[in-house]
């Protein structure tokens, strides 16, 4: 696993894109990338696991935007 800008080695993998990123949950921090994000409920079938920050966006966009 390749570091981060920030220098933190990636310690989880998304479910959706096989992307390596930083989890703070993971590590057990107070604080992750995440909590700057709105909550997302999760639907049935989604697991609970940890998306990277471009998978997390990407599925705020698809339930923000209306069913076409």
């Amino acid at each position: 696993m390749a570091p981060r800008e920030n220098g933190e080695k990636p310690d989880a993998v998304c479910p959706r894109c096989g992307q390596h990123f930083v989890c703070g949950a993971a590590r057990g921090l107070r604080e992750c990338w995440c909590m700057e994000r709105p909550l997302l409920p999760l639907e049935s079938g989604e697991g609970g696991q940890c998306l990277c920050p471009d998978c997390f966006d990407r599925l705020l966009s698809e339930r923000a935007s209306p069913a076409a």
